[in-house]
């Protein structure tokens, strides 16, 4: 039977997460990351636009910021009894997608994942944006994982705030 690992950092969002934690779902109050610390989080006024990279001043958002607690990848898995081989990741992290990458690289060095489904932010929402395919995929490809689905087109003139979904998986476990 699959168990689901949900990691909320917000105070009020985790809380309403918990509520649905049972013997299949296990919710957790932290982020991932590159390391081990806590960090300022900038917690919008729209959840899903929260995040540990600063906003476009231009953009005139509306948010508050907390202390967050985060850890890595690897050693939350290290943690964890019984967890050797992950079905799905999904990483959707408001740009901050390649430091939790990178916090996860013994796991994903050694394919711990089978798919792992990743957000590319391209646009302009967040002074740190502006990644690219070459930003995730130095951890991925080398590693054994390939592309194999983006799930939107656009272009930023049309969409300033563009963002790709990406999916890879990890070619041990699919004949491709």
């Amino acid at each position: 039977d699959p168990i689901i690992y949900s990691f909320e950092p917000l105070p009020k969002e985790f809380n309403e997460i918990i509520k649905k934690e049972t013997e299949k779902i296990k919710c957790f109050n932290f982020a991932f990351g590159d390391k081990d610390e806590e960090k300022t989080f900038n917690a919008h006024n729209l959840s899903h636009l929260s995040s540990f990279n600063r906003y476009d001043d231009q953009l005139n958002h509306t948010y508050k910021q907390h202390k967050v607690k985060i850890k890595t990848l690897d050693n939350f898995i290290k943690n964890q009894k019984n967890l050797n081989r992950i079905d799905f990741l999904k990483i959707d992290t408001q740009g901050y997608e390649e430091n939790i990458l990178e916090g996860g690289k013994d796991s994903i060095k050694n394919n711990i994942f089978k798919i792992i489904e990743i957000e590319l932010q391209v646009g302009n929402l967040y002074k740190e944006g502006h990644k690219n395919f070459i930003d995730l995929e130095k951890h991925l490809v080398k590693n054994n994982y390939r592309l194999i689905s983006i799930d939107r087109f656009g272009n930023l003139l049309q969409n300033p705030y563009l963002e790709f979904n990406l999916i890879y998986v990890c070619k041990n476990d699919f004949n491709i």
